[in-house]
């Protein structure tokens, strides 16, 4: 019987503690730091999203895309295709990344292959369509091109784009 009632004590006492209790507002304290410059702390920039979209006619070829504005870096996330060649012809290259002043590469730094599929054919075309995830960065000034390649007949119409995002330098 002695324990029944230290136990219905205890509750009593804690329920008087908890009535008593008032709950009590802290003010916000503003907070200064005072990293030096050479132990900055880290920030995250702004990310402003990014699309871009070429059309050519090229046999074979480059579209340009994009080019870095001046104190910003390109993010390139994803990358789309949509090309029409006619039926003796296969795409047999696709690569995008930085720009470069000659008008067909396969490969070279910056840029970046793709794997191109054949989504159809019949007697008029063929179509190849797709997108990949094909991430890389462009620094300002620099350009984004796409890089085509084909083998024999005539290509009708490429079609490319990118997403991505620009963030400040």
């Amino acid at each position: 019987m002695a324990i029944k009632g230290i136990t219905v004590v205890a509750i009593l006492c804690v329920m008087a503690n908890a009535a008593g209790a008032q709950g009590r507002v802290v003010p916000p304290v503003d907070v200064r730091v005072v990293n030096p410059s050479t132990d900055a702390v880290p920030v995250a920039h702004a990310r402003t999203p990014v699309r871009g979209y070429c059309q050519a006619a090229l046999n074979p070829g480059t579209c340009t895309l994009f080019t870095v504005p001046a104190g910003q870096r390109l993010v390139v996330e994803t990358v789309g295709y949509f090309m029409t060649v006619s039926p003796a012809n296969i795409i047999n290259r696709l690569s995008f990344g930085k720009t470069y002043p000659e008008a067909v590469i396969a490969i070279a730094p910056g840029v970046y292959p793709v794997a191109v599929a054949l989504a159809s054919a019949d007697s008029s075309a063929r179509r190849y369509s797709g997108s990949q995830a094909l991430t890389f960065h462009l620094e300002p000034g620099e350009g984004l091109s796409a890089y085509f390649g084909s083998d024999g007949g005539s290509n009708f119409l490429q079609e490319v784009s990118f997403s991505g995002y620009l963030v400040k330098l």
